[in-house]
């Protein structure tokens, strides 16, 4: 589900989440990595130092490719960072008790209204069932 809801629009993400990814760069989308380390120079994204420097270049490849929405996927701080600007949220909650390093904090769900929510059993691309959910701003 991630995957079509991002494809085709711009992605931006901090360095730990590009370094996070099994496979890169994210095929059929535009990636962008924040990183304040200037060797950072990987093959097959665009890497700035700044986030606003990130939402621009994202928002002029938005626009040349027809989408009309630019991705934030991670992580933590980021997210934090933008939350309180996003008009959307595109959540999967993993129906698992899963170890991980970074977990976003509470939402106000009273701020947001779902518009989509679609559950799927663990299947051969995952290893356990989740549900997608798209909220937006209410």
């Amino acid at each position: 589900i991630f995957r079509a809801i991002t494809m085709g629009k711009p992605v931006i993400m901090g360095r730990r989440t590009w370094d996070s990814l099994p496979r890169k760069p994210l095929v059929g989308r535009t990636n962008i990595v924040l990183s304040r380390d200037g060797s950072f120079k990987p093959a097959g994204c665009v890497v700035c130092e700044d986030f606003s420097e990130a939402v621009g270049i994202a928002r002029e490849q938005a626009e040349e490719d027809g989408a009309r929405e630019v991705c934030v996927i991670g992580g933590a701080s980021l997210f934090e960072a933008v939350l309180p600007k996003a008009r959307r949220l595109y959540l999967t909650e993993v129906h698992a008790e899963v170890e991980g390093d970074v977990v976003l904090g509470p939402i106000d769900e009273s701020k947001w209204r779902e518009v989509r929510s679609e559950r799927r059993e663990a299947g051969p691309d995952d290893e356990y069932a989740f549900t997608a959910r798209v909220l937006e701003r209410g």
